[in-house]
C-alpha cells in the first residue's frame, strides 16, 4: 500500500510540474506584449514631437496610437493566461512612461531640443524603458 501512495504522490507531483511548465509556456507572449507597447509608444513619441508637433496629423498620429493599443489589448484579452503580476507590471510601466513624457524627460527636450528628431528619438526609448525593463522583469521571474 504504501508503494501505491508513493507512487501516486510522485504521479501527482509530475502532473503539477507538466501543469505549471504549461502555464508558463503559455504566459509568455506577455513579454513580447509589453515590448510591443514600448516601441510603438516610442515611435509615437518620436512621430508627434518631430514630424507632427502640431495640426490635424498630430491627432491622426495620435488616433493611430490609440488604435495600436486597442488592437494589443484586443489581442490580450484573448489570452487564456496571464502570467502572475502582468496586470501590475503593465500598469506600472504604463504610469511610469506616461510620467517621464509628461513631467520629466517630454518638458526637458521640448525645452532643450524643441522638434529635432535624434533627441526626441533617444529620449522617446528611454521613456519607454519602463516596458522592456516589465518585459525582461516577466521573462527572468518565472
Amino acid at each position: 500500500m504504501s508503494q501505491h501512495v508513493d507512487k501516486t504522490r510522485s504521479q501527482a507531483a509530475a502532473d503539477a510540474e507538466r501543469v505549471r511548465a504549461r502555464a508558463i509556456d503559455a504566459g509568455r507572449w506577455f513579454s513580447g506584449y509589453l515590448v510591443a507597447i514600448g516601441v510603438i509608444s516610442a515611435v509615437e513619441i518620436t512621430l508627434i514631437e518631430t514630424f507632427f508637433p502640431d495640426g490635424f496629423a498630430r491627432a491622426i498620429v495620435s488616433a493611430a496610437w490609440v488604435v495600436c493599443m486597442l488592437l494589443l489589448s484586443w489581442r490580450a484579452a484573448q489570452r487564456s493566461v496571464w502570467p502572475a503580476g502582468a496586470t501590475r507590471r503593465m500598469w506600472i510601466a504604463a504610469g511610469t512612461w506616461f510620467g517621464l513624457y509628461l513631467f520629466a524627460i517630454g518638458p526637458i527636450v521640448r525645452w532643450q531640443f524643441e522638434h529635432a528628431v535624434l533627441p526626441w528619438a533617444l529620449a522617446s526609448v528611454v521613456m519607454s524603458l519602463p516596458f522592456f525593463i516589465a518585459a525582461a522583469w516577466g521573462r527572468r521571474h518565472r
